[in-house]
């Protein structure tokens, strides 16, 4: 191969322009007459260290908890405060006190899990993409819960005082 004047290209690994399978050495005036380097095969060799997505299946694990705690301890009680007995609106508000930090706590990683490791799922051409997203929109979905539920309950407390 010879010089080529127009092309000011800094010296460097690049695509030979009569092999594109291979690389050759570019010293920022002339290609190199020996050297070739074989070029790397995209997708090809051992799965990076982190292949399996671990943080998705946190997320997905931490999200499963959270809707255990979330549900026992949270939900559950908080339909216990719409009740007229002032003894079951007493137990779900000490409840929902006691169980609602820890169901909080769980479903804030869940999110946080899980938008890494969707990030991480892109990058790893979609390894642990569903694990992902389970715990990312799960722990949307039970952090919201309780404002959905606050909005039903007296609705329905209505209509069923409503048909008495």
């Amino acid at each position: 191969m010879s010089a080529d004047p127009t092309i000011s290209a800094p010296p460097g690994w690049y695509e030979d322009p009569e092999a594109p399978d291979v690389l050759r050495w570019w010293d920022g005036h002339r290609w190199s007459e020996t050297g070739f380097a074989p070029k790397p095969l995209q997708g090809w060799g051992p799965p990076a260290p982190d292949a399996t997505n671990r943080i998705a299946r946190w997320a997905r694990t931490v999200f499963f908890w959270a809707l255990g705690v979330g549900v026992c301890f949270w939900l559950l009680p908080m339909m216990l405060t719409f009740l007229p007995d002032p003894r079951a609106q007493t137990v779900g508000v000490v409840l929902v006190w006691i169980g609602g930090l820890p169901a909080f706590v769980l479903m804030v990683l869940a999110i946080v899990f899980g938008a890494i490791g969707a990030h991480r799922a892109g990058q790893l051409d979609g390894i642990g993409r569903g694990a992902a997203l389970t715990g990312l929109f799960g722990g949307i979905g039970l952090l919201a819960a309780p404002a959905l539920l606050a909005l039903v309950a007296p609705l329905l407390a209505l209509g069923f005082v409503a048909s008495n």
